[in-house]
């Protein structure tokens, strides 16, 4: 209520041409609105500033953005389009034509538009994520993991790679579990049996008694998510399938290669 009286406060006091400071203003209250779900109102006001400044990328771009989230796509585009005329380097615009293209069927411009963002923008990871969503639709791997424990209810797991603790988190409650990561940065508390072990897979495999670690018991379930370097994983591998018996799983995380950039051997994006 109070961004829409606003708004219409900064349109009638700019209906001459707004100068920098008004102009800014709008575009901020533009923004606003978009943020808040009040997707007309930012088009209202974007077309104003479009009206007097026809060369406004930033107006255009989010102009075309609230198209974009309206699923008005021609519109999206059409706006998408003139933003890049004078903004070409933008990689947020050339990633939102790329959702206009893919809510429109067409997969290919998308990916094309998704690319281009990735050149301007190496760690773009929006656009990382949803070429990713493209080659391997459906549910996210966390959710997967969460159903082989529920299906496996394995009575040992072991996790290579923790990091923040998202997949370790899935653990049933029951299931005694190690973790294993030299700079782990858990955000959840740890379950009574779970462990976090701050080291190396390697040193974790050369150092520790793994079975007296899981009671004796074989690792029924692993997840493989360390370094990720070929000769890395496949140590981690062999570690493991020693532990293990011919009922157990192994899994393996990041072996599809998405694209060059991503696959390199030395992390770049």
């Amino acid at each position: 209520m109070i961004l829409t009286m606003l708004g219409r406060i900064l349109q009638r006091i700019v209906r001459r041409r707004p100068h920098r400071g008004e102009s800014a203003a709008l575009a901020r209250l533009a923004r606003d609105y978009l943020a808040a779900g009040q997707r007309s109102d930012a088009i209202d006001t974007l077309t104003q500033l479009i009206e007097e400044d026809a060369h406004n990328a930033e107006a255009l771009y989010l102009r075309g953005t609230a198209h974009l989230e309206l699923q008005n796509v021609p519109a999206a585009l059409e706006d998408l389009g003139r933003a890049l005329a004078f903004d070409a380097g933008n990689p947020r615009c050339h990633y939102n034509i790329g959702l206009a293209h893919w809510l429109a069927g067409e997969a290919e411009a998308c990916k094309a538009a998704l690319e281009q963002a990735l050149r301007l923008d190496p760690n773009f990871h929006l656009a990382h994520r949803f070429l990713s969503h493209m080659e391997l639709e459906g549910e996210s791997y966390r959710d997967l993991i969460r159903r082989i424990h529920e299906h496996l209810a394995p009575r040992t797991y072991v996790e290579i790679g923790v990091f923040r603790g998202l997949s370790f988190a899935l653990v049933r409650p029951e299931t005694l579990a190690l973790g294993i990561d030299p700079m782990p940065r858990i955000e959840a508390a740890l379950g009574p049996n779970q462990r976090i072990f701050r080291e190396t897979s390697d040193a974790f495999f050369a150092r520790r008694d793994v079975r007296a670690e899981l009671n004796g018991l074989p690792v029924d379930l692993a997840f493989i998510d360390g370094l990720h370097q070929f000769e890395f994983a496949l140590r981690d591998f062999a570690n493991l399938e020693g532990l293990c018996t011919p009922d157990s799983t192994l899994l393996v995380h990041d072996v599809y290669p998405l694209n060059r950039e991503t696959s390199e051997r030395e992390r770049k994006t």
